[in-house]
């Protein structure tokens, strides 16, 4: 059997969870191992992921639906916003935030500043296009988003709680 029939059929909060923190450490291993283009897109992705998983824990999605329902009212708020694909990064943080106002539920103004000022500073190094580039030198850039995806690891569940 081959890998693609061994995934989820599916993504549901738990698949997405899992694969945040799994992205989150194998972006930390390239980054380790020197490979900082390939630790950025990957920390990249972990950090988005993070953002999703919290919007749809706000959202109250139950661990094990498919989130696709949720994804495409999360498309047309992006169309509205004119945002181009939904991977952006402050799209998801604002989204995030928003969200947990309209839900009565507002994010402390302190942790919400510092969330869309990282989701900003994480946007100027990384970019789902990214996967169609060949690997330039990226430490300091790796570095930036490594200390961002640690920051967001540290403080995922009040993302949402």
């Amino acid at each position: 059997m081959g890998l693609v029939e061994r995934i989820s059929g599916f993504d549901s909060l738990r698949e997405m969870e899992d694969a945040r923190l799994d992205r989150y450490w194998d972006g930390l291993s390239c980054a380790i191992e020197g490979r900082f283009f390939g630790g950025s897109y990957l920390l990249g992705y972990a950090i988005e992921m993070a953002l999703k998983v919290a919007y749809f824990r706000v959202l109250d999605v139950p661990e094990t639906e498919d989130v696709r329902n949720e994804l495409n009212r999360a498309r047309a708020m992006a169309r509205a916003r004119s945002v181009r694909n939904l991977h952006g990064l402050v799209f998801w943080a604002e989204t995030l935030v928003a969200t947990r106002e309209q839900r009565g539920a507002p994010m402390d103004p302190a942790l919400a500043g510092t969330l869309i000022g990282y989701a900003s500073d994480a946007a100027a190094h990384w970019t789902v296009a990214m996967r169609y580039r060949r690997s330039v030198p990226a430490l300091e850039e790796c570095h930036d988003l490594l200390r961002i995806a640690d920051w967001v690891q540290r403080v995922h569940h009040q993302l949402w709680s």
